[in-house]
């Protein structure tokens, strides 16, 4: 494993769209939280914005911005991290030089997992840093309230770049892999939830798709008051519960690695 990274960091470590993407990542996940200074008073059952800094509720907070950071960040590092291997082939130079297809895949999988677990540190040490300037009254218990939100960080983070991954192995273009990758984020898959799966059945079933289970690990923080504002014709809730979005993200983390694993295993590189 250690000589698999090791690989990978010499790959990577002078090459500069990986290093803006990574301290792109760091500051707004470490910054973007202030922004709720900005915010005005929120009507009821809304919370007051200064519950965003404090403990448990940064958790929710923090973890939401990290969720589009990740989704747009971490996903185009992920695709940009396999495609360039096929543009300049390195894929077919390790094959050469006697590397196994396996071990690209491993080289790469580990990768991906050491940024996921940085990125997942970093949103813990941002939690524990705005929680403790901004909450009165610290407690050990309040501090470790939602920590849970951490390993389910750690997760969504890995959801994206297992997607994004997996589209760049199958598309092995940059542009192409990105484009694939926000469409079917931010319309196809919405589209078929709602214009398709809800209006042919509506049930809750609906909230199961890849990116949809994805994001439910770190959703909207408003998702405890959707019940106030939930429309007439929506008879379940609009999100997963934490249990069903961890369940279900672990299952197509795996289908999306299985694929990629199958297509680095059988391709030509």
């Amino acid at each position: 494993m250690r000589y698999l990274l090791k690989l990978e960091w010499l790959k990577y470590r002078n090459n500069g769209l990986v290093k803006v993407l990574i301290i792109f990542f760091m500051v707004c996940l470490g910054l973007l939280l202030l922004t709720g200074k900005k915010l005005p008073e929120l009507p009821p059952p809304l919370p007051d914005p200064s519950t965003i800094f404090q403990f448990p509720y940064v958790y929710v907070y923090q973890g939401y911005i990290g969720n589009w950071l990740a989704f747009i960040l971490l996903g185009f590092l992920a695709i940009y991290m396999t495609s360039s291997e096929f543009s300049s082939k390195t894929f077919r130079q390790n094959l050469i030089t006697g590397m196994s297809r396996s071990q690209m895949f491993w080289a790469k999988l580990f990768a991906l997992v050491m940024i996921c677990v940085a990125a997942t540190l970093l949103y813990w040490i941002s939690c524990l840093t705005y929680g403790l300037l901004h909450t009165p009254d610290v407690t050990v218990e309040l501090m470790f309230e939602r920590v849970q939100w951490v390993p389910r960080f750690l997760l969504m983070c890995f959801g994206y770049m297992s997607f994004a991954w997996m589209l760049a192995v199958l598309f092995r273009r940059s542009a192409l892999s990105t484009i694939f990758y926000l469409t079917y984020v931010m319309f196809l898959e919405p589209i078929l939830r709602w214009a398709v799966h809800f209006q042919l059945y509506n049930h809750r079933s609906m909230l199961f798709y890849p990116m949809n289970s994805i994001e439910d690990l770190a959703p909207n923080p408003f998702f405890e008051y959707a019940d106030a504002i939930q429309q007439d014709e929506i008879s379940f809730p609009l999100f997963l519960q934490p249990w069903e979005s961890i369940l279900s993200s672990s299952i197509y983390i795996l289908i999306f690695l299985l694929i990629t694993y199958r297509v680095i295993q059988r391709a030509d590189l």
